[in-house]
């Protein structure tokens, strides 16, 4: 399987979201009424998945970087925007009116009683941005807005244009994480081992106090050579 493949509108898939959405469906009984948070979701094929498990499931990217495509109707090829997301959120889920921003949509959940449900949230990552983050800035600061799963797919890799580590990139991904998580929430992060890709979790050793336990998914529960899958849990 390639890291990526360009859709005919030319859009792109991160491979990497299919691998993780394959290994969480054998674990579908879990995410059930859950809340569930995907940071760098892309077109959403993850977030969408997740839903028809029955979990509750906010979708976040960030704001267009084109300022002219900066709007519901506008069209980017960005690789990741939250436009984009809008727009395949309402694609796959065959709705007629448009997806709006924080807005909760109801998924149907096949095989089951009960419904999951999406919402497509901007989220740029950092303590600087938290002003701009929407619903979400009031949930980070309770207990009650906090999430049972965060998800990541293909999101730490790190390289700045000029080919050289972005120091800030991890720190506002982790700063952000931390602002989400609980005792027993766990995080799934699967991605290919690109240049400095291994300094998140470097990062995360180095935070005081040690607050996650970092596992190894067994690449055989996930039948895929190219990618790497961890799972971190809090244990504040």
């Amino acid at each position: 399987m390639q890291v990526y493949s360009e859709n005919s509108d030319g859009t792109i898939l991160w491979n990497a979201s299919l691998v993780l959405r394959n290994y969480l469906q054998k674990k579908q009984s879990e995410f059930s009424g859950r809340r569930v948070l995907e940071l760098g979701a892309g077109l959403g094929h993850l977030s969408l998945a997740i839903s028809r498990m029955g979990a509750h499931v906010t979708s976040t990217e960030a704001r267009c970087r084109v300022e002219e495509a900066a709007t519901a109707s506008g069209s980017c090829r960005c690789w990741g925007c939250v436009n984009q997301l809008r727009r395949s959120v309402k694609k796959n889920l065959a709705l007629e009116q448009d997806v709006s921003l924080n807005e909760w949509n109801d998924v149907g959940c096949e095989g089951m009683e009960g419904k999951g449900s999406i919402r497509v949230v901007e989220l740029q990552w950092g303590e600087e941005a938290k002003d701009r983050w929407g619903p979400l800035k009031q949930e980070s600061e309770t207990e009650d807005g906090k999430f049972d799963y965060i998800i990541m797919s293909e999101v730490i890799y790190n390289q700045s244009s000029d080919s050289l580590y972005d120091d800030d990139f991890h720190d506002n991904l982790i700063w952000t994480i931390l602002q989400f998580v609980k005792p027993g929430t766990i995080i799934y992060n699967v991605f290919v081992d690109r240049p400095f890709s291994f300094m998140f979790f470097a990062k995360i050793d180095e935070l005081p106090g040690k607050p996650f336990k970092v596992e190894v998914v067994d690449e055989k529960e996930y039948e895929c050579l190219v990618w790497t899958c961890y799972f971190l849990c809090p244990v504040f």
